[in-house]
């Protein structure tokens, strides 16, 4: 039964290393082109959507996204986030 357990733990190791899950908290600004441009990266980023919610809030879109995939995936999007000029804040 150990044997098993210390073999779970080495897979489950193993699948870590290549799945990530992230839930992302975008603010952009209140421009139908800011939601245009958000829509477009994320689905040329090629994560699964897991989820999301939006809300507007003053002259401002918060959202919360929840993607799963490869780290080597996130990390594009991050900065493709980053460096927007809508985006005006990015947290995961």
């Amino acid at each position: 039964a150990l044997a098993i357990l210390i073999l779970f733990r080495k897979f489950e190791n193993l699948v870590d290393r290549f799945h990530t899950t992230r839930t992302y908290h975008v603010i952009l600004s209140a421009e139908d082109e800011a939601v245009r441009e958000l829509s477009l990266t994320l689905d040329s980023c090629e994560l699964k959507l897991l989820g999301s919610k939006q809300v507007k809030s003053d002259n401002r879109y918060l959202y919360e996204i929840t993607l799963s995939g490869s780290k080597a995936k996130h990390n594009p999007l991050l900065d493709k986030l980053l460096k927007s000029p809508t985006v005006k804040e990015v947290r995961y």
